[in-house]
């Protein structure tokens, strides 16, 4: 295993006072599990969890727009909020931070931030399967039980969700994990929380987010949507 220092270039300022991120007191780097428009997943071994773990991470100096940052802080927000058996969980690590001002006095301290000078990372559960498009394209039998389970474990998720008053917006096969054990349903985890939405005070959203092939009707024709909406999202999926 590798500090995660060693996989991250950390870009210097010229600032009198720096401040630099020293993860490798916390997350051992195993591998890169993938990259998106809103970041790097590695998977990663956390010393003060003793576990494994998924660790999402945003480079704010390296091809980040103000688009990124929110999606990213939003989905630290949300899931943040949430346990259930069926919903990713995350994690609150410390990370600790090496500053050096003006160059004389050295201060190394912990925090639970997620953010920092230059990054923003999340740490989640290292779910285990393969998500359901992968599954679909190995040409797996999904009889009527196994279909069941699924879709029993995905509604109790969004009824959990929609009791703290978030949507997910974008509830499709690659955003869920699934495990299987002699075709039958181990473990399932809805995941990618980063255009959810919170609907403090209002009771629709007209805003368009998600994968166009998987819009509800209401969202195609531009109709204010709600939580009722992406229930009804999960039949037009199947």
């Amino acid at each position: 295993m590798s500090s995660l220092n060693n996989f991250i270039n950390f870009d210097k300022d010229n600032d009198e006072n720096e401040e630099e991120e020293n993860f490798s007191t916390e997350f051992n780097l195993i591998e890169k599990l993938g990259e998106g428009m809103f970041g790097t997943v590695y998977k990663a071994y956390s010393l003060s969890l003793k576990k494994l773990i998924a660790l999402k991470l945003l480079n704010k100096k390296k091809n980040c727009t103000p688009k990124k940052l929110e999606v990213f802080r939003n989905e630290e927000s949300i899931i943040s909020q949430m346990n259930h058996p069926n919903i990713i969980n995350f994690y609150m690590v410390p990370i600790f931070i090496f500053c050096s001002i003006n160059s004389k006095i050295n201060l190394f301290y912990k925090t639970k931030s997620k953010e920092t000078k230059n990054f923003i990372l999340i740490a989640l559960e290292l779910a285990e399967g393969e998500n359901l498009k992968e599954l679909f394209s190995k040409n797996l039998e999904f009889d009527k039980s196994l279909i069941r389970e699924i879709m029993t474990a995905l509604f109790s998720a969004i009824s959990h969700m929609h009791s703290k008053k978030i949507v997910h917006r974008d509830i499709k096969p690659e955003n869920l994990l699934i495990k299987l054990k002699d075709n039958k349903l181990k473990d399932l985890k809805l995941i990618d929380f980063g255009l959810s939405f919170q609907m403090q005070g209002c009771y629709f959203i007209k805003e368009i987010m998600g994968t166009p092939i998987f819009y509800a009707p209401e969202i195609i024709l531009k109709k204010p949507y709600g939580q009722v909406n992406e229930k009804k999202k999960l039949i037009y999926i199947i």
